[in-house]
């Protein structure tokens, strides 16, 4: 999808991210591969999107992460690479009021590295974070909520496969306005929420 559909003119009450990439560590040579904005635009009544695929410049081939998000080297290689939208990106970038992302340290940090600077002005939220003040830590060994399991605790569905951006991007946006309810007092927290019990963390 182009970033062209979207007008760089309007301001972006919040901006949901979520990245897909090579690896866990940009220091170490990884890169992103996809990248979805999910836009709350002032003055719109649904939000937005833009869906990104890259070709990595160094990355040939990522075995591990392949098997968690199903991109291959073959289906990213007639892709231009990030650098060809920085612009684009970084205008969208700056208009946020808000930027959310589940586990937003690791998004950010992927996005800094190809050159995006993220405004200071900007009030940077992790998802994760919030819903664990809600509902507490996973479980007693794991004090962390995995997007796929926060949601499958409170009965979402993912609008597309688990472990691709967009779906990830649009789960974390409904997962963080229903643990914002909840906090301003609009909303009960969750009485059916599943504990994992012994379930692994997954």
């Amino acid at each position: 999808m182009g970033i062209t559909l979207i007008p760089f003119d309007y301001h972006i009450e919040c901006m949901t991210i979520d990245t897909e990439t090579t690896g866990l560590d940009p220091y170490d040579g990884d890169e992103i591969l996809t990248l979805a904005m999910v836009l709350d635009i002032e003055g719109q009544d649904s939000p937005s999107s833009v869906h990104l695929r890259v070709k990595p410049q160094h990355k040939t081939e990522w075995p591990a992460a392949e098997r968690v998000n199903h991109i291959s080297p073959d289906s990213v290689a007639n892709h231009k690479p990030f650098k060809n939208y920085l612009e684009a990106v970084q205008s969208l970038f700056d208009r946020a009021e808000k930027i959310v992302g589940w586990n937003v340290g690791f998004d950010l940090g992927f996005l800094e590295h190809e050159g995006v600077i993220i405004p200071q002005t900007a009030e940077i939220v992790d998802a994760m974070e919030e819903f664990g003040r809600v509902y507490g830590p996973f479980s007693e060994s794991h004090s962390r909520w995995r997007l796929t399991s926060a949601a499958d605790a409170m009965g979402y569905s993912f609008e597309g496969a688990p472990h691709t951006a967009l779906a990830d991007a649009l789960a974390t946006r409904r997962l963080y306005q229903h643990t914002t309810a909840v906090t301003e007092g609009l909303k009960q927290p969750g009485v059916h929420v599943k504990r994992p019990g012994a379930r692994r963390h997954s």
